[in-house]
């Protein structure tokens, strides 16, 4: 699959007010998706949205970010990567262009940085739900490489919570479940999370790992 180009496809900022009640007066926007696509279409926008080929981002900054293990980016091949065996290696990789814009605020309209941006910032993949690595960097662009080799065991959740003869996954959920039903099948997955030192945060992902 080849991505030509990233759009971004919602204004983000939320100035003049929304009228959605819980963005209204807070110091923070509502947040904006970028788009992988082939082709600057709605089909071509609709189509990525609905293969997860995302960037979700908290305000109106535009960030370009490559999410990928084993060359499977994250919305390609149903965001899947089939490994040979529990100890296959998979190499996971991050390509991280900053666009240096500040952070939204309260009565702020968006505008690109005009001197002296900050470039601070903290990788964290997490996989299974856990952070797995960080690294900080202070350039706008970057790429990093990671190998994991260690067993892949799937993930499960073993937090929910028995009221009145049923279980939830916490004391606020209103839908009951099934415990049996909270794993992953054996399958491993990772996410990116990116904070910006301006209190930005981005996130791509997931990508999931299974044995054939």
């Amino acid at each position: 699959m080849q991505v030509q180009r990233l759009g971004f496809i919602s204004s983000g900022h939320q100035y003049p007010y929304t009228y959605l009640l819980s963005r209204v007066s807070h110091l923070y926007p509502s947040g904006i998706t970028g788009a992988y696509v082939s082709e600057l279409t709605r089909d071509g926008i609709f189509n990525a949205l609905y293969n997860r080929r995302v960037i979700s981002n908290s305000d109106f900054g535009r960030p370009y970010i490559r999410f990928s293990i084993n060359d499977v980016i994250a919305g390609q091949d149903d965001s899947t990567v089939y490994v040979a065996n529990a100890t296959s290696t998979r190499e996971i990789k991050l390509l991280l262009a900053q666009d240096g814009a500040p952070q939204s605020a309260l009565l702020q309209a968006a505008s690109p940085w005009l001197s002296d941006p900050d470039w601070g910032t903290t990788v964290q993949i997490f996989k299974n739900g856990y952070l797995w690595r960080e690294q900080s960097i202070d350039v706008p662009v970057t790429e990093l490489s990671f190998f994991d080799n260690t067993n892949i065991t799937g993930a499960s959740y073993d937090g929910s919570i028995e009221i009145n003869g049923g279980y939830y996954v916490n004391e606020e959920s209103e839908t009951p479940i099934n415990p049996a039903n909270l794993n992953t099948n054996g399958a491993d997955f990772y996410f990116v999370r990116i904070l910006y030192s301006m209190g930005r945060v981005s996130a791509v992902g997931p990508i999931w790992i299974e044995i054939l």
